[in-house]
C-alpha cells in the first residue's frame, strides 16, 4: 500500500533495550519484506474494536508500545496507558477533519520474537475498519503503515548502530593484541640480552675465582709465615673480595636461570596471543558480514 502522505522524522526510540547478539541476528529475518497493515480485530478494555495490525519480527511489545506513545503525544490531546495506550482527540486530518480516538495495543506471545501491533480508530461515525469510506479506510491504513516503517527503520538503525560499535570494538580488541604481542617479543629480546649478559658475567666471574682462590692461600700462607697487622688486613680483603667473586657468579647464575625461564614464558603468551588473534579475526569476519546484512535490511526496509 502506498502511503497517503509524506513521512516525518523518526521519533525518537527511547525504550530500545534489547541487546544485539550475532547468532540471534544472524538467524533473524531480514526486513526486506513490504510492511504489510492487515485488517484484524482485538479485545480492548471497552470491548472488540476492528483494528489495523501490523506484526514485527525481532523486538517486544514494550518497545513497540513506546514508539506509539510519543505518536500518539504528538497528534493528541491527552494519551492514557492505563490499560492500552489511548490518543484522545487525536487529529489525521488525512483521515477525518474531526478528532479521533485511536487506541493501541501490542500483544506477544510469550517466548516468541513476533510483536503484533492493533491501532483501533475511531471516528464520529464510528471504527475505521473494512465497512468504513473508502477515503478514510486508505487514509488510516497508510497511517498505521507509515508510523510501522518509521519503527521498522528505527529497530533496523539501531541494531546497525549496534552492530558497528561491536565490530569497531572487535577491531580494536584485535589491534590491543597485536600491540601486546610486539610487546611481548620486544621484551623476549631484552631478556634473552640479558640472559646472555648474566651469563657472559657468570662466566667471567669464573674464571676469576682460581686466580682469587690462588691469592688468598698465598696469603694465608704469608700471614702464617710472617704474621701481622698489615698482611692481616690484605687477608681479610682478600677474603671479602673472593666471598664477593663467588656471589657474584651465584647471582649472575641465578639471574641467567631467571631470564631463560621468562623468555619461556613469554613465548608461550606469544603463541597463546597468535590463537587469541586469530579467533578474533574470525568474529570481526562474522560481524562484518552482520553490519552488511544490517545495512541491507535498514535499506530494504519499506
Amino acid at each position: 500500500m502506498r502511503p497517503a502522505q509524506a513521512l516525518t522524522s523518526d521519533a525518537p526510540l527511547t525504550m530500545r533495550t534489547s541487546t544485539l547478539l550475532l547468532p540471534l541476528l544472524l538467524s533473524a529475518a531480514p526486513l526486506s519484506a513490504q510492511t504489510r497493515v492487515d485488517h484484524s480485530s482485538t479485545m480492548f478494555s471497552d470491548g472488540v474494536h476492528p483494528t489495523f495490525a501490523v506484526a514485527f519480527i525481532g523486538t517486544d511489545a514494550r518497545t513497540v508500545t513506546a514508539f506509539w506513545k510519543e505518536e500518539l503525544k504528538a497528534i493528541s490531546v491527552k494519551v492514557t496507558d492505563k490499560k492500552e495506550l489511548t490518543g484522545i482527540a487525536a487529529r489525521i486530518p488525512a483521515i477525518s477533519p474531526d478528532t479521533l480516538r485511536i487506541q493501541v495495543k501490542a500483544e506477544q506471545p510469550k517466548g516468541l520474537a513476533q510483536v503484533t501491533l492493533h491501532v483501533a480508530i475511531r471516528s464520529t461515525s464510528g471504527f475505521v475498519g473494512p465497512d468504513s469510506p473508502e477515503r478514510e479506510l486508505t487514509a488510516a491504513s497508510a497511517y498505521v503503515q507509515q508510523r510501522a516503517v518509521m519503527l521498522k527503520r528505527q529497530l533496523a538503525r539501531t541494531d546497525l548502530d549496534n552492530g558497528r560499535r561491536q565490530l569497531t570494538r572487535l577491531r580494536d580488541e584485535l589491534g590491543m593484541l597485536q600491540r601486546e604481542k610486539q610487546r611481548t617479543e620486544d621484551n623476549i629480546e631484552r631478556t634473552r640480552r640479558k640472559d646472555a649478559e648474566a651469563l657472559a658475567d657468570a662466566q667471567a666471574a669464573e674464571a676469576e675465582v682460581p686466580i682469587s682462590a690462588g691469592k688468598l692461600e698465598q696469603l694465608k700462607a704469608d700471614v702464617k709465615a710472617n704474621p701481622g697487622e698489615w698482611t692481616e688486613k690484605e687477608l681479610r680483603s682478600a677474603e671479602r673480595d673472593h666471598a664477593k667473586l663467588q656471589e657474584r657468579v651465584r647471582r649472575s647464575g641465578d639471574a641467567s636461570v631467571a631470564a631463560k625461564k621468562k623468555v619461556t614464558d613469554l613465548e608461550w603468551e606469544v603463541k597463546k596471543n597468535i590463537k587469541d588473534q586469530e579467533a578474533k579475526q574470525v568474529a570481526i569476519t562474522k560481524q562484518e558480514e552482520l553490519v552488511k546484512q544490517l545495512e541491507g535490511n535498514l535499506a530494504n526496509v519499506q
